[in-house]
C-alpha cells in the first residue's frame, strides 16, 4: 500500500512538472509571438506612412504642382539600377519621337499648351 502511495505521488509530481513546463513554454511562445507581431505591426506603419506620403505627392502633381525629386543620395543601389534604365529607354524614345514630324509637332503642342 505504501509503495502505490508513494508511485501514486511520484506521478503526481512528474504530472505536476510537465504541466508547469507546458505552462511556462507556452507562456514564452506567446511573448515571442507578441514581439514578432509588434515588430510587424512597426514595419507596417513605417511602410504606410511612405505610402501616404507618396499618395501626398501623387496629389500634388495631379494639382499642377511640381514636387521634389528625391536626389541620389536618397535612393536605394536597386532603385538607382532600375530607374537609370528606365531614365535611358525614356530619353532613347523621346529622342526618337522629337525627330519625327508627329513629334515634334506634339512637343511644340505640350509647349504651346504649358504658356511657354
Amino acid at each position: 500500500m505504501n509503495d502505490q502511495a508513494n508511485a501514486e505521488k511520484d506521478r503526481l509530481h512528474v504530472l505536476q512538472q510537465n504541466a508547469s513546463n507546458t505552462h511556462l513554454s507556452l507562456h514564452q511562445k506567446i511573448r515571442e509571438l507578441t514581439e514578432e507581431l509588434h515588430s510587424v505591426y512597426e514595419r507596417e506603419a513605417r511602410l504606410l506612412k511612405i505610402v501616404d506620403k507618396r499618395d501626398k505627392q501623387l496629389d500634388q502633381v495631379a494639382g499642377g504642382r511640381n514636387i521634389a525629386v528625391p536626389s541620389a543620395d536618397q535612393c536605394s543601389e536597386s532603385d538607382r539600377g532600375g530607374n537609370s534604365l528606365e531614365l535611358d529607354l525614356l530619353k532613347q524614345r523621346y529622342v526618337a519621337l522629337s525627330r519625327s514630324k508627329l513629334g515634334r509637332l506634339q512637343l511644340w503642342y505640350w509647349r504651346f499648351k504649358s504658356g511657354r
